[in-house]
This record gives C-alpha cells, sequence and structure tokens, in this order.
C-alpha cells in the first residue's frame, strides 16, 4: 500500500503515539536480561522503568507465558525455551 491510516485502540496512531504506544508490546530476538538475576527480579526492574502501576503485573506475565514466579533459578541458568518464554513475558507485561 502507498498510503493509509493505522487504527490502534479506535485511535489514529498518528499524533497519539505517546497514548497509545505504551500499552502496546513487542519483542526482539535478545532482549538484555540480567544474567545474575531471576525472572522475576529482571521483570521487576523492567516493570520499574516502564513505570507500570499494576503489583502484580510480574507475577500475572509469568503465569501468563507458564513459568514460576518465585522460582530462584538464575536467568543465566535458563533453556532457550524458558529464554524465550521470559522475553514474551516481558512483552505482554502491563
Amino acid at each position: 500500500p502507498a498510503g493509509g491510516e493505522v487504527i490502534l485502540f479506535g485511535k489514529p496512531l498518528r499524533g497519539n503515539e505517546r497514548k497509545v504506544l505504551p500499552r502496546i508490546g513487542s519483542l526482539i530476538e535478545a532482549p538484555g536480561f540480567y544474567p545474575n538475576l531471576t525472572a522475576s527480579e529482571n521483570l521487576g526492574i523492567f516493570a520499574a522503568m516502564r513505570g507500570v502501576p499494576n503489583r502484580h503485573a510480574v507475577r500475572d506475565a509469568l503465569d501468563f507465558v507458564g513459568l514460576p514466579w518465585q522460582d530462584k533459578k538464575l536467568f543465566s541458568q535458563y533453556s532457550v525455551g524458558m529464554k524465550q518464554r521470559l522475553a514474551i513475558a516481558l512483552a505482554v507485561m502491563h
């Protein structure tokens, strides 16, 4: 297409980026997780940086992807699949 308009959450994206984009998750191939922290600790840092107001956001995101939120296993000990699930948890956390 050579033209058009993007509508997200019932609003045009152009001019509403600051309102709309914080509600959208994204996933990059290799998020910068800290290898010496647990999944909960890593997501907690990202939640604080993003200003996530939901105090249960970390637990909810980990539950969504099937990772235990009280696990003491460090990110460096995760399998590739677990690392991918943690990245998805980061994308859906809000």
